[in-house]
């Protein structure tokens, strides 16, 4: 009785999917269409490709070993700033501070 009831929801819910692909325009119709269609594929490319997915997964377990073995203060420090930064940037950005007056009460002119 419940494959059913199961199968009478399935095919509500068809009905409904159709009459409201019925009433859209035919750039919506399209639009579901190609959308439908990228669903497919994505699902595909996650069958076919679990073996990426584990090795991407094993590179983050040794990202967080590695966080785990940091001390504290590290990771304060990298919380601070970006982990690639150029000296370039870094020094863009002390002279931008100093030239903008923050640091004048600091500094004796």
């Amino acid at each position: 009785m419940k494959g059913s009831e199961e199968e009478e929801r399935k095919s509500l819910k068809e009905r409904k999917r159709d009459l409201e692909f019925r009433r859209l325009t035919w750039k919506e119709k399209g639009l579901q269409k190609l959308v439908g269609g990228l669903r497919r594929l994505r699902r595909h490319a996650e069958a076919e490709a679990p073996r990426r997915n584990s090795d991407a997964l094993k590179g983050r377990s040794r990202k967080r070993e590695k966080r785990e073995r940091e001390s504290k203060r590290e990771r304060e420090i990298r919380k601070c700033r970006p982990t690639r930064m150029s000296s370039r940037l870094i020094a863009k950005q002390i002279h931008c501070s100093y030239s903008s007056g923050h640091y004048n009460r600091l500094v004796s002119v």
